[in-house]
């Protein structure tokens, strides 16, 4: 039952923080240079922007580049850890709620501001501008607020059960890497299709380079017919 729980926990952790990711990333159909004021951000410009300015996008850039998508990432990986801290902050409030020191509840408020405050930086990067048929509402609260609950319930699994399920990844692992990747159908068929791009790389090089030499042929034969002439 618990191994259950915990593929279950996980998988919902990955689709939240999946949903974070893909709605901050990085639009590469679209310039990803312009600015909602109608400037162009170089490269040089976005280097001299401050770090805090960046974080909080004070410019209000209404465009995902590479530099904000990184920034998410970035923030997302430190809410996770956040999470599992907040985890271990409330052991003492679980226990003996009686006992609990201003201490305790001085941590709590700190992991909850940090927490409040690495979801703003989020929420103030510009979202990708996808047409999508669905989109999950309130991001990047509702997602963050999923992924919270999710690592509070697997750290709340018994440590028998992420042993069983450690062993079970490395299995899976080498199964996958071993076996699946050398004989993936989809592999083939990707190694199918760059073979045949290859193949027509090379007769379009062919004939660009036999055109070449008819057209340097048609040139010299006037030129042998002049100097023979004269």
């Amino acid at each position: 039952m618990n191994m259950m729980s915990i593929g279950t926990f996980l998988a919902y952790s990955m689709v939240a923080a999946c949903v974070l990711i893909l709605r901050y990333e990085c639009d590469d159909r679209r310039d990803s240079r312009h600015m909602s004021n109608g400037r162009v951000l170089t490269d040089q410009g976005e280097a001299d922007c401050g770090f805090l300015k960046m974080l909080f996008n004070s410019s209000k850039s209404i465009v995902p580049t590479k530099t904000t998508s990184r920034i998410v990432a970035v923030m997302i990986s430190l809410y996770v850890g956040q999470c599992i801290i907040l985890t271990q902050v409330l052991l003492p409030f679980e226990e003996d709620y009686v006992s609990v020191t201003a201490v305790d509840i001085t941590k709590l408020a700190l992991s909850l501001v940090f927490l409040i405050v690495t979801l703003f930086i989020i929420s103030r990067q510009p979202v990708s501008s996808s047409t999508l048929a669905f989109k999950v509402p309130f991001v990047p609260w509702l997602p963050g607020f999923s992924l919270l609950i999710n690592i509070y319930l697997m750290i709340k699994l018994d440590i028998m059960t992420w042993v069983r399920f450690s062993i079970w990844i490395v299995i899976g692992l080498m199964i996958f890497f071993g076996y699946s990747v050398r004989n993936s159908r989809m592999r083939h068929r990707e190694l199918k299709c760059l073979a045949e791009s290859e193949s027509r790389d090379r007769s379009e090089v062919d004939s660009v380079s036999s055109l070449h030499h008819d057209e340097r042929f048609s040139t010299q034969v006037p030129l042998m017919v002049m100097h023979t002439a004269s």
